[in-house]
């Protein structure tokens, strides 16, 4: 498979005509994300596609808040990345890795000598961001939960000493042996970019990451003077009250604390295309990215909360298509891409040189799925006859 286009330039808006692409199958696409507020199925959505560095749609529909006379969404609204917020920390965590200061092969009790219990020493950096630790979301949840009732303390504790209370929660599997989606792996990589780069998680990635990107409204603490940018749902949806807290709004939670506009992440997702680079600026190595986005476990198999998967195509902190979506969509098989509990979705597919951001509010509803849009845009390709499969 060879990869069409390759731009290194910094983004910018552009006629589909320009990215070799149709513009009636583009406005398909933005269709699917416009009719989930249409029918009510959504109080907000958005949109933003992206081919050659081109941005041929950028669209928000709805409201920034759930009353009556809330304003409309706009380009400037914040939302909650969550698990996005995964792909960002090990991004922090590969540029110490390139800088010697980290090395992702060494066991994690080599950087948090605290994380203890039986055959923890085998399990490794690198597995964090693979979700191959043998560490499961809820044996650590139960194994927490179990210390603070016998110290006598509620659930109301900070996230640092959530943290420390689970270094020496039991494995659930062996390191290696089977992937489980792991907030809490995600965490502690966070807090081992802290402990090796001195700095809190806010600090680096904002110096090492978003200041250079320009990416001004991306925060893992997002300032006060920003909250109001913040959009806002119902409380009876998923993270209604919990996303425009103070405790979700400062946590610096590297599994899923980013706050960030869809321009920005549109940023992010095109250093990524550009293998790296972005408006002449290298954040990460050619190699590095080769390696965050290729499946590092085949023949694994997965777990997620109550799904099982035999072929897990997972990279470090990225999704790996493979042939998981190939009965919904046709996105290459070596897309890559990451969801986020804040309903956020962004794609980079470098087969088409395309990058795909959709970004709304649900009600209690399951996620939406974005196959339609994404096969609207990638059949709006004119020149997919360059592109070997």
């Amino acid at each position: 498979m060879k990869a069409i286009g390759g731009s290194m330039m910094k983004l910018r808006y552009g006629s589909a005509e320009e990215a070799g692409m149709s513009a009636d199958r583009i406005r398909s696409a933005e269709r699917c994300i416009s009719d989930w507020v249409h029918s009510g199925q959504t109080q907000a959505s958005a949109i933003l596609a992206a081919r050659k560095g081109i941005i041929v749609s950028h669209k928000t529909f709805g409201k920034s808040g759930n009353e009556e006379n809330a304003p409309d969404l706009t380009f400037d609204t914040l939302f909650p990345l969550s698990s996005i917020s995964k792909t960002i920390t090990a991004t922090a965590a590969m540029i110490l890795n390139e800088e010697g200061r980290l090395d992702i092969n060494k066991p994690i009790k080599d950087y948090i000598p605290e994380f203890t219990g039986d055959g923890k020493d085998r399990a490794e950096v690198c597995q964090l961001m693979m979700h191959t630790t043998g560490m499961n979301d809820e044996v650590v949840r139960c194994h927490i939960e179990e210390k603070l009732k016998n110290l006598g303390h509620n659930e109301n504790i900070e996230p640092k000493d959530w943290l420390r209370l689970g270094y020496d929660a039991p494995l659930w599997k062996k390191p290696g042996e089977e992937m489980s989606y792991c907030n809490y792996g995600i965490n502690i990589l966070g807090e081992i970019v802290e402990r090796v780069s001195g700095k809190c998680i806010h600090e680096f990635t904002t110096e090492r990451i978003f200041d250079p990107l320009g990416m001004t409204s991306t925060f893992y603490i997002v300032p006060q003077s920003e909250w109001h940018r913040v959009i806002r749902r119902n409380k009876d949806m998923a993270g209604g009250e919990w996303f425009v807290s103070q405790r979700a709004l400062e946590s610096q939670s590297g599994a899923g604390g980013v706050y960030s506009t869809m321009m920005n992440m549109a940023i992010f997702c095109q250093m990524y295309a550009n293998k790296g680079t972005y408006n002449n600026v290298r954040i990460l190595k050619t190699e590095t990215v080769a390696e965050m986005t290729k499946n590092q476990i085949p023949g694994i198999s997965a777990r997620l909360y109550n799904e099982y998967f035999k072929e897990a195509s997972w990279g470090y902190c990225w999704d790996i298509s493979g042939d998981k979506y190939a009965e919904k969509d046709i996105r290459s098989p070596v897309s890559f891409s990451h969801g986020g509990f804040g309903r956020t979705f962004i794609m980079v597919d470098p087969v088409y040189d395309l990058i795909f951001l959709c970004f709304y509010i649900e009600k209690p509803t399951p996620f939406f799925d974005y196959s339609s849009a994404i096969n609207d845009l990638i059949l709006s390709i004119n020149d997919k006859e360059n592109v070997i499969v």
